[in-house]
C-alpha cells in the first residue's frame, strides 16, 4: 500500500480516497467538539495539564539555566533568531567542569566493574537495552 502510495500519489485512487476520508475527519471532529459538552471538557481538561507541565519545565529548564550562569559555568548571548529569548553558551569553566565529571565517570565505572566477568557485562548491557526500548515503546 505504502509504495503505491508513494508513486505518482496524487493521481492514485487510493490516495484520493485517504485524502477524502482526512477531509472528512477534520469535519467530524471540530462538529463533535462544538455540539459535545463532555467532549469539549476532556480535551480542555487534557490540555490544561499539558500546558502546566510544559510551564513547570520551561521554569524548571530557567531555574537550571539561572544557576549555571550564577556558578559561571555558563553564560547568555543574545540570540539573533529571537529578540526575547537568549542563547545559553558552556563557559571554558563550565567545559572544563564537564570534562572533570566525565573523567571521574570513567574512573567510577572502571572501579565498579573491575573484575566482572565480560560476558557477565555484555548481558547486563544488552538486557538494559532491551528494557529502555520497551519503555520507550511503552510512552506516548
Amino acid at each position: 500500500m505504502l509504495r503505491r502510495l508513494g508513486k505518482h500519489s496524487h493521481e492514485n485512487r487510493l490516495y484520493r480516497a485517504f485524502r477524502e476520508l482526512g477531509r472528512v475527519i477534520r469535519t467530524v471532529t471540530p462538529l463533535r467538539f462544538l455540539s459535545e459538552p463532555e467532549l469539549r471538557g476532556q480535551i480542555t481538561a487534557i490540555t490544561n495539564k499539558a500546558e502546566a507541565f510544559h510551564g513547570y519545565a520551561e521554569w524548571l529548564m530557567i531555574g537550571v539555566a539561572d544557576l549555571l550562569v550564577e556558578d559561571e559555568l555558563a553564560c547568555y548571548r543574545p540570540n539573533p533568531a529571537h529578540q526575547r529569548a537568549k542563547l545559553l553558551e558552556v563557559t571554558p569553566t563550565g567545559r572544563a567542569a564537564l570534562h572533570r565529571m566525565q573523567a571521574a565517570y570513567t574512573q567510577l565505572a572502571l572501579r565498579t566493574t573491575e573484575g566482572l566477568d565480560s560476558d557477565r557485562l555484555d548481558l547486563a548491557r544488552e538486557t538494559l537495552s532491551e528494557l529502555q526500548r520497551r519503555l520507550e515503546s511503552e510512552l506516548p
